[in-house]
């Protein structure tokens, strides 16, 4: 087939149509099916007792790459080290936020020693509640993020 001035205007055209009818699919899907998951970043200061972290409050302390969390639950007299791990990336804690207010962590605390732990909890409005599975207990939990 021999391309004259008319075939190669109506190619480039018809080109250039399905490129914009492709890119304004693609932004459409997007807008109305992918949403960022929630924010849920920072110190939480958890009302419960843990011995082993000390008499004061402990901390649970989550860090977030999108959709995914990297968490530590440490004394709240942790070094400042300890307390920034987590944002890291290097928390001893793993999960996935699913779009949800809820998130699952498992993982591992120093407590003493290496223990599992598995961390269950809603996250709404800044403040924190859920269960902490330690030891052959499920012990509840609620909180607050403190400001940075």
């Amino acid at each position: 087939m021999k391309f004259t001035p008319t075939t190669t205007v109506l190619y480039y055209v018809g080109m250039t149509g399905l490129l914009i009818g492709s890119f304004t699919a693609i932004v459409n899907y997007g807008t109305a099916h992918l949403k960022a998951p929630q924010s849920i970043s920072g110190k939480y200061r958890l009302a419960m007792n843990l011995s082993c972290l000390g008499q004061a409050p402990p901390l649970l302390v989550i860090g977030q790459s999108g959709s995914y969390l990297n968490a530590d639950l440490l004394a709240s007299d942790s070094p400042k080290d300890r307390l920034s791990r987590a944002f890291k990336g290097n928390g001893t804690i793993h999960g996935k936020i699913d779009g949800t207010d809820s998130v699952n962590l498992t993982g591992s605390m120093r407590c003493p020693g290496a223990q599992p732990v598995t961390v269950a909890a809603t996250f709404q409005q800044g403040k924190v509640r859920g269960t902490l599975a330690f030891k052959d207990q499920v012990i509840p939990f609620s909180g607050q993020i403190e400001p940075t």
